[in-house]
């Protein structure tokens, strides 16, 4: 993925979640006579020490490629500084405060809109619904064939599955029960951890593994859940394909259950391409 639509895509979410704000602290939605200001005055900060240094990474990284790794790591940011504007939406402001709010948002519309005039495009969720076009879905890390990938999730077999996938990305997976009775030769694994190495996976650890990236002739959206499980947890690496997984349930590292879940989770970037 080009280098100008990975910025412009942390500038866009980024603008999202300003926007947001800019909608939780209108003088309509507050009470400026209360101005307990101190109640927020921690977290303002916070806040604001962390939007400079996103605005700082954002101007260095212009023209520099950046690995889904580096993108995982913005969007948790981001994902930091969504949580506070929560936090912030049911505490009264000063006026100050939201002035200064809404200045930063300014700043940053500014940002997006001296970009988007040079016809950098704009993929990322949240945007389509602010620009007047079809929203996207957030998209996961994973690994396959020993690299980084992106996919999303968009439906599920199972309610259980489908709820906490929603809640993890923050956008709804549809519960779609016929997926179970898919045909086996129109599915293809992908292996998901639930213990071993923290990190980005739906249960707390490694993101996930897929074998059949985009360009083998057993690429399928539709995948098949096989739960892993490390028999030893301290002994636990993080498996970055699917022939080392396989690899370590041959050895008994690993240990596999398949509980006949089926997801929709069609690759949008991999190695040498994206959507």
């Amino acid at each position: 993925m080009r280098s100008s639509r990975q910025f412009m895509g942390v500038l866009a979410l980024l603008t999202v979640v300003l926007a947001l704000a800019g909608c939780a602290i209108q003088p309509g939605n507050v009470e400026p006579t209360l101005a307990p200001a101190a109640d927020v005055s921690g977290l303002a900060q916070d806040m604001q020490g962390m939007m400079a240094g996103m605005q700082g990474m954002m101007q260095n990284l212009q023209g520099t490629p950046m690995s889904p790794e580096v993108m995982a790591q913005m969007q948790g940011m981001m994902a930091g500084m969504q949580g506070m504007m929560g936090d912030l939406q049911n505490v009264p402001m000063s006026p100050e405060m939201m002035q200064q709010m809404q200045g930063m948002m300014g700043n940053m519309q500014g940002m997006m809109a001296q970009m988007h005039a040079t016809g950098t495009p704009m993929p990322m969720p949240g945007m389509g619904m602010m620009m007047g076009n079809a929203p996207q879905v957030p998209a996961g890390l994973a690994y396959s064939e020993g690299q980084a990938i992106r996919f999303i999730h968009t439906e599920a077999s199972d309610p259980d599955i489908a709820q906490r996938l929603s809640d993890m990305m923050g956008s709804p997976v549809l519960v779609v029960p016929s997926l179970a009775e898919v045909p086996a030769s129109a599915l293809a694994p992908v292996y998901v951890f639930t213990n071993g190495v923290a990190g980005m996976g739906p249960l707390g650890f490694q993101p996930d593994v897929f074998p059949f990236p985009p360009g083998a002739a057993e690429y399928t959206p539709l995948r098949t859940l096989h739960l892993v499980t490390w028999t030893d947890p301290a002994a636990a690496v993080e498996l970055k394909s699917a022939a080392d997984v396989q690899a370590a349930i041959a050895a008994g590292q690993l240990t596999e259950e398949v509980p006949g879940v089926v997801v929709n989770m069609p690759f949008v970037a991999w190695a040498g391409g994206n959507r």
